[in-house]
């Protein structure tokens, strides 16, 4: 498949690839790595005050008869998140990457904080490694929501798209006055959900998500919001151009890549049943991607890029900023080796 291309201002955002599971040769046994579930889950509770996380999850292991000590643990994350890191860093695609960026639920607040100066400091100790590691600039909350209006039209101009964020554990829902050159995005209304607590399974999720988006579609008419015909989901597992889920996702109930199984077409259905808006098209990519792609606005000083997000997984997705000058002589010699999917 060949990659795919973000028009932004003087240059193009090549999407060179991306991948939606564990990276190969971290043990999910690992007591750092369940921490970062531990801490991913305790983090989206408390995202109104930031400074409460580290004291929620100190609680959750406490009442569990969890035996680990909260910052090292986290330390020692931190460290695991620098070998990712460098693994990354051995595959073709990501060899030139000059920065990466950290993302998902574990990157907010005080946590990611902690985890960002461990990685950093393995990173540095590490001579070898010519990367910088930093932070998303937006919540993790909103980034995904944000990052997925990049693939809507530029003829939609600024209508605001309807967007989703689902996770292995957690739905977002917005509303998003997309970015221009000129203006940065706005999430004018957003709804989050723990779907795992509320113990769905596949149908009742798709159902769910359902509902959530067209709460945000009644939002848009009571503040007379023009919307979009375009809907961006942003799906934790690979996605085929039209919709159709070809990549498992452990943390999802149920089987996503039925082949009769269609989540935009289910979607688009129950809108149509429930309100009076008529069709949408939808535009589904990689949640990574779509997080990564909230810092477009941010990397105009680099060429090769990256995000690695931690949540109830681990993902991560490769970029490359392509200047219309240098595309035409550029696209001849890499056209046979980018594309957007799995390497």
């Amino acid at each position: 498949m060949e990659s795919e291309w973000i028009k932004w201002k003087d240059y193009r955002v090549e999407i060179v690839g991306h991948t939606a599971s564990n990276v190969r040769g971290i043990d999910p046994k690992n007591p750092e790595l369940k921490m970062a579930n531990l801490i991913s889950v305790s983090a989206l509770k408390k995202y109104c005050d930031r400074e409460k996380i580290v004291e929620s999850v100190f609680h959750w292991l406490k009442e569990n008869g969890e035996d680990l000590e909260i910052e090292s643990a986290l330390r020692k994350m931190g460290t695991n998140i620098g070998l990712v890191v460098k693994r990354l860093l051995n595959w073709k695609y990501w060899k030139k990457t000059e920065r990466i960026y950290l993302g998902g639920g574990v990157s907010e607040g005080k946590i990611g904080d902690i985890l960002l100066e461990e990685a950093k400091d393995f990173i540095f100790a590490e001579t070898s490694l010519n990367v910088t590691l930093q932070k998303i600039h937006y919540s993790p909350a909103v980034a995904g929501l944000i990052g997925a209006t990049y693939f809507i039209p530029k003829k939609d101009g600024r209508k605001a798209v309807t967007t989703v964020d689902l996770g292995g554990g957690n739905l977002r829902t917005g509303l998003v006055l997309p970015p221009s050159e000129d203006e940065n995005a706005v999430v004018v209304h957003s709804n989050f959900l723990n779907w795992q607590k509320l113990g769905l399974d596949r149908d009742s999720l798709a159902e769910l998500i359902s509902s959530e988006l067209i709460d945000c579609l009644n939002v848009s008419r009571e503040t007379k919001t023009e919307v979009s015909e375009h809907i961006g989901i942003g799906f934790p597992a690979l996605v085929d151009e039209k919709g159709y889920v070809i990549g498992k996702d452990r943390n999802l109930p149920g089987n996503w890549t039925d082949s009769q199984f269609h989540l935009p077409g289910i979607i688009n259905s129950k809108i149509k049943e429930k309100t009076d808006f008529g069709d949408f098209k939808f535009i589904v990519r990689n949640d990574a991607v779509c997080q990564g792609l909230s810092e477009i606005p941010f990397v105009h000083d680099v060429r090769e890029w990256g995000i690695l997000t931690i949540g109830t997984g681990l993902g991560n997705a490769r970029f490359r900023n392509i200047p219309y000058s240098a595309r035409s002589q550029w696209w001849k010699k890499t056209s046979q080796l980018a594309f957007d999917g799995v390497f």
